[in-house]
């Protein structure tokens, strides 16, 4: 509903799904809006069996256009 009443414009890319996490998220976490190689988390990351892709290559798979 936040992002309705008050969208936040641009076309999706990167940094404007970063702005979106940090409109939704700021009060809550500190580190709305910043990714892992931002908060120094560069190397491998994963959650239970979930592997995620490593911190020092987001900003190259954030260029992929999967749709």
């Amino acid at each position: 509903m936040e992002l309705e009443l008050n969208p936040i414009k641009g076309n999706f890319d990167y940094q404007h799904l970063k702005d979106i996490h940090k409109k939704l998220f700021e009060d809550i976490y500190t580190f709305a809006s910043l990714d892992r190689t931002d908060i120094g988390l560069d190397g491998v990351f994963l959650k239970g069996n979930q592997h995620f892709v490593p911190g020092n290559e987001l900003k190259k798979y954030s260029k992929i256009k999967f749709f």
